[in-house]
């Protein structure tokens, strides 16, 4: 499970996501034309249910995609930034 509230938002939003082991998670932001904009999480997580703030106020008015990697795969999230 991943996904985010409030989904279009101003100037952050929360990502929420499941894991069911243990391990690196790797949340990078996109923009519309694949370039890496923000690196929001890097680290160790224990399985289970976990919320991060995304500080959008830097960005762009526009549509990103989150990608959150696990060890067991990556799975795509479309969130959109309105100034």
């Amino acid at each position: 499970m991943f996904c985010n509230y409030t989904n279009p938002f101003n100037s952050s939003t929360i990502l929420y996501f499941k894991t069911s082991e243990n391990g690196r998670i790797r949340i990078v932001l996109y923009d519309n034309i694949g370039r890496t904009v923000l690196e929001v999480l890097d680290e160790f997580r224990p399985a289970g249910i976990h919320e991060i703030e995304l500080d959008g106020s830097d960005l762009v008015s526009g549509v990103y995609l989150c990608i959150l990697e696990t060890g067991k795969g990556k799975y795509p999230l479309t969130i959109t930034k309105l100034n």
